[in-house]
């Protein structure tokens, strides 16, 4: 687990990981794959749902790669990852309102429960931010605490995080 200790200041700074990165975007895909067992048939052993499909990675990769050429269009350079890179998704995805941090440390939607992979793209392009969602209490936005919006303020530098579904 030595990849834990590498790029540690690259979690802590974006500009170090895209010099000039103005905006996130963070992306949300849903792999619910219903109630069916699936590969977990009897004498089958479990296997977990997010991996019952095609490698996550190879599904996102192309998605995320036609974003970027589209951003590269309006200008943008960009980074982008899913679990691979330095971006700390889970406070990126409650931040842009996709869900709110549950006790297990897992990002919790409403609508998907915790049954969807993240994904960031870092990008030079100032885009506006979507409007904050509610928390899971319907009370305040997912990062109304200050302890959470000063760490997210020292983690981007005040960038705009926002969502978008696919």
């Amino acid at each position: 687990m030595e990849w834990i200790g590498r790029g540690s200041e690259k979690r802590g700074d974006p500009q170090l990981v895209l010099s000039g990165a103005r905006s996130v975007i963070v992306l949300a895909l849903n792999y619910w794959q219903g109630d069916l067992l699936g590969p977990n048939e009897p004498g089958r052993g479990r296997i977990a749902r997010y991996a019952w499909g095609a490698d996550y990675h190879e599904v996102l990769e192309p998605k995320l790669r036609e974003l970027d050429r589209l951003l590269r269009a309006e200008g943008g350079e960009q980074r982008f990852y899913t679990d691979t890179g330095p971006a700390l998704e889970r406070d990126f995805g409650a931040e842009a309102g996709i869900g709110w941090h549950g006790k297990s440390t897992m990002l919790l939607n409403r609508e998907l429960g915790t049954w969807f992979f993240l994904s960031e793209i870092l990008t030079t392009l100032q885009l506006s931010p979507d409007p904050r969602r509610l928390s899971a209490a319907g009370a305040a936005p997912v990062a109304s605490t200050p302890a959470r919006r000063a760490r997210l303020q020292l983690l981007t530098g005040s960038m705009p995080v926002f969502a978008f579904p696919t």
